[in-house]
This record gives C-alpha cells, structure tokens and sequence, in this order.
C-alpha cells in the first residue's frame, strides 16, 4: 500500500482489518470532570473549617478551664481578684491586684506592687513595681512599659516591646524580643540622687537642715505677796492696830489678846446756843 502524502503529520490512522469495519471515535464529555471537582474541593473547605471551628472551641474550654485553675492558685498567694469580661486599667492599680478578665485586659497606667493578669490576651503599659504574672493566651508588654521584677507567663505568645529588669520566666510557645528596650523609657527613669526633687514641705513644718533661731528668754513674773490669811476673831478677842504684818512665807502667829474695855455711856449732845434777838428798827 502506498503511502498517503496528503494526509497530516502524527500518528497513522488505524488500519481496518479485514472483515472489521473501524469503530467510529467517541468524542469526551465536557463540563462533568470540573464540576466534580470543584464539589471535592468545597467539601474538602467545609469539613476544614469545621474542624478549625471545632478545634477552636475545645482549644477555648481547656483554656478557659486551665485560667481557672491559675487563677485560683494565684490568689491563694495573696491576689486580691478583680473579675470582668473585658478589663482596662488606666489609673495607676493599687496593691497586689489580680485581674481576671474572660476575653481582654488592657494596663495604661502600672502598678504599685506585683500584678497578675488571667485571660485570653493582656496588655501592658506603664510602671510596674514588682513581678507581672500571666496566664492566658497573649501577652504584649508594650513600648511604653517597665517591669522592675521578672515576667513569669504560662501562655502560646509573648511579645515583650517594652523594658523588662528581670527575667522571662515559665510556659510559652513563642517569644519575641526583637524590640525589646535595654533601658526604661525616660519617662519613668528614676532621678538621680543629685537631681531629685526636694518633697513639698507642710506649712509651718521646719527643714531639718535649718534649726529655728532661738526665742528670747522671757522674765519670771514678779513674786506677788500672798495676801495674809485671816484668823477668825474670837467674840471678846480684837488683833492690835498697830502690830507689824506677818511675813510672807510663813502665817503669823496669833496675836496676844488683851481684854477689850466695856464701851463707855453715850454721851448726850451739847445745847445748842441761844438764837441772838432780832435787831430793833
């Protein structure tokens, strides 16, 4: 057989056999094997996102159980607990203080002692005098954040932006420090010794450098003569005009008595003197 010229290039067309006539070619269907695929891949998205969804609700029980948990065991050290869904603290907080909030905390102002914060993420800013303790989910320790003790967390992330004086203790996943400061910002730096500021003094309240200058000496008052006690006169006894005053210390002794003469006669009064006759006219 002679070769066909006219025919395309590719593969030569199937010979009949003989007695059997060439089959003629089925042509594929379209659309079908696209359509299920796309349904295999929306089904293979569903069950995902159910199981990132059912993941993340156990995930959220056992932590919430576990926060419990911690936050019992930290008020048996001496936390007074403060509980809330969400919690924010702009205010300086007072005491040994536990936050336990059920979704977010957030701390703009420190705090005077140790802090404890319990829940799914914690933020915090500003002056901490003390130890900041954590359980929970996150916690950030922002740029404007100084922690004078250590940080002990039981958490998946700590990202610490601010200055920490101790050290970085207990569970996490993952820790980043990248922008860790290796000073406290300038805000809360404490002052030197030279330059810190005298304290407000009360009024009328006296420096202890200074001495007050001493108050002249006021003179004793002038010794008044106590006024001599009387002695109660006997009903026929009379004290003499003329016997000298006792003195001051000491009472007089009592003076002699001398028989008082009976009191004499009144004596009737003179006449009067004739009046003088009229003179004549």
């Amino acid at each position: 057989m002679a070769p066909d010229f006219n025919q395309p290039p590719g593969p030569p067309s199937p010979q009949p056999l003989p007695g059997r006539p060439i089959p003629p070619p089925v042509a594929p269907k379209k659309g079908k094997g696209c359509f299920g695929c796309l349904v295999g891949c929306l089904a293979a998205v569903i069950l995902g996102l159910l199981l990132i969804a059912g993941c993340g609700y156990f995930g959220v029980q056992e932590l919430s159980r576990k926060t419990e948990a911690a936050a019992t065991a930290l008020k048996a050290q001496g936390f007074a607990e403060e509980a809330s869904d969400t919690i924010t603290k702009e205010s300086v907080v007072e005491g040994k203080k536990l936050l336990h909030a059920k979704y977010a905390a957030v701390v703009s102002g420190g705090s005077d002692s140790d802090l404890a914060i319990v829940g799914m993420i914690a933020s915090v800013d500003g002056r901490v005098h003390g130890s900041l303790y954590f359980r929970g989910g996150v916690l950030v320790i922002g740029p404007g954040a100084a922690i004078d003790g250590d940080v002990d967390v039981d958490c998946f992330i700590v990202i610490v932006q601010g200055y920490v004086q101790g050290q970085i203790k207990g569970k996490y996943q993952k820790l980043d420090e990248s922008e860790r400061k290796k000073t406290p910002p300038a805000t809360l730096q404490p002052f030197p010794e030279e330059e810190k500021p005298a304290p407000e003094k009360a009024v009328g309240e006296i420096k202890p450098e200074q001495t007050p200058p001493p108050t002249p000496a006021e003179p004793p008052p002038a010794a008044v003569p106590a006024a001599p006690q009387s002695q109660p006169n006997m009903p026929d006894q009379q004290p003499p005009a003329d016997s000298p005053a006792p003195p001051v210390d000491t009472p007089p002794p009592p003076p002699a008595t001398e028989p008082t003469p009976p009191n004499p006669e009144p004596v009737p009064p003179a006449p009067a003197p004739p009046e003088p006759p009229p003179p004549s006219s």
